[in-house]
């Protein structure tokens, strides 16, 4: 897992959080001899920790009553609260027993692994729900095209996909509370021939959809968004590779001075000189992506960047390709 606040991007290891251990990495959790602090309640405040290890100028700090180490941009929990310490053996045990139902041998069964086991005991026979509890990230991974939707009292939207998605769909509509946690959110597919109406699926707090709700050739598009689901949830980068904002040297062209040059919007403007964007890059991609100045700012710059990665790759409405223009040289002052 990652967590990012401004500049800063830290790494946390899943087996340190018995929530996150659906994802441990069997493969090398179980070669490991260092004993390893387990939290066993339920941590999800990421934002606070990451702020909170930004601001620590020592290796060891606090965060809401636990002790924390930061070593090499990486977190880990060290005392305090529910917390047991496991070697790499009962780690890789109880991962397995919990997500493929591999039977415990008894002789593994020492005092920290048994207070383990029943916290992952009641873990295990939790039931799927639609309900969720996931920390909006204060900066989402690279390959996550975001655009932010509607504000009220009660929640805010926001629109997520990966780098085959679109703003109309398919794409994960997330709903967040006024605390900041992700509550809900369903994958928005095309509407079944003969009707108008998209599709909307919830995603379950296991960060999948029930698949028997939709048919089988939405299998391509809800792996892509499962994937984009899980990278908010978890802070991991999609495998996309984004788009650069260079272009190639301008052409020799011909101007018709009668027509005078094309007029840019300030709102365009403005938006390119705050994310240190070239203008006809912004407004190239903006264009070609039905994005009026009016909504310019609803977009982050890593988002247009991989809007005209996808159009460059694909073809047909609004997937044509967009040339991406490089920034003008600064002439050095004499």
């Amino acid at each position: 897992m990652k967590i990012r606040i401004d500049e800063d991007e830290y790494h946390i290891n899943d087996y340190h959080f018995i929530q996150l251990f659906r994802n441990v990495n069997a493969g090398n959790i179980g070669k490991s001899t260092e004993l390893h602090m387990v939290l066993l309640n339920d941590f999800h405040d990421w934002n606070g920790l990451a702020a909170a290890a930004s601001r620590s100028k020592v290796a060891d700090f606090k965060h809401k009553n636990l002790g924390w180490m930061k070593k090499n941009k990486e977190i880990f929990p060290v005392d305090g609260g529910d917390m047991v310490p496991l070697s790499g053996a009962d780690i890789l045990t109880l991962a397995l027993y919990l997500n493929d139902d591999v039977m415990i041998p008894k002789e593994t069964r020492t005092k920290h692994f048994v207070q383990a086991l029943a916290a992952f005991e009641v873990l295990k026979k939790k039931t799927a729900t639609t309900v969720l509890a996931i920390q909006w990230p204060l900066r989402l991974p690279s390959g996550v095209v975001y655009k932010k939707g509607k504000t009220g009292e009660h929640h805010s939207e926001h629109f997520v996909w990966g780098l085959n998605g679109d703003a109309e769909h398919p794409h994960v509509h997330c709903f967040v509370d006024p605390e900041g946690d992700l509550y809900e959110a369903q994958a928005t597919l095309a509407p079944l021939p003969g009707s108008e109406n998209k599709r909307h699926l919830k995603f379950r707090n296991n960060l999948a959809v029930n698949r028997m709700e939709a048919m089988g050739a939405d299998d391509p598009v809800l792996d892509e968004l499962e994937k984009v689901m899980k990278s908010v949830a978890y802070g991991m980068n999609l495998d996309v590779a984004t788009a650069s904002t260079k272009k190639e040297p301008a052409k020799e062209t011909e101007k018709d001075e009668s027509k005078g040059a094309d007029k840019v919007d300030a709102r365009f403007a403005r938006y390119a000189v705050a994310n240190d964007a070239d203008v006809d890059w912004v407004v190239a991609v903006a264009t070609a992506c039905d994005i009026s100045a009016d909504e310019i700012d609803e977009w982050l710059v890593e988002s247009l960047k991989t809007m005209a990665k996808t159009m460059a790759q694909s073809g047909g409405d609004k997937k044509k390709p967009v040339t991406v223009p490089e920034k003008k040289e600064k002439k050095p002052r004499k």
